[in-house]
């Protein structure tokens, strides 16, 4: 699962990873973009990049850092933590898709719904 923190908007998301390996972390990402900066553009610019594919590469050991692509779209850098203290290395490509709004707000009209 990922959110758009501008807008709540949530997305499932599916894919695969070299090495296979169980895991789990709680992340967070920065997408590299110059832009306007307010929260339209933002929440747009975040939903385009969530909603669709994507590859990354990362590591954990306990914190987790990593880069991602989302084709067409741009670049980002994620952060974030992990349970294990196996350390991991791996890389992967994904789809994600929309499933709801956690904030019930609508970018496009510039606040609540």
């Amino acid at each position: 699962m990922s959110m758009n923190a501008h807008d709540g908007q949530t997305y499932f998301s599916a894919g695969a990873s070299v090495p296979v390996t169980p895991g789990a972390a709680l992340m967070f990402g920065q997408i590299i973009q110059s832009g306007p900066d307010n929260q339209v553009y933002l929440a747009n610019l975040t939903n385009n990049y969530l909603n669709g594919t994507s590859w990354n590469v990362g590591g954990c050991v306990l914190v987790c850092l990593g880069v991602s692509h989302s084709y067409g779209i741009g670049t980002a850098i994620e952060w974030g933590v992990s349970p294990s203290v196996i350390s991991s290395l791996s890389g992967g490509t994904g789809v994600a898709k929309p499933v709801g709004n956690l904030f019930l707000i609508s970018p496009n009209a510039g606040g609540g719904k």
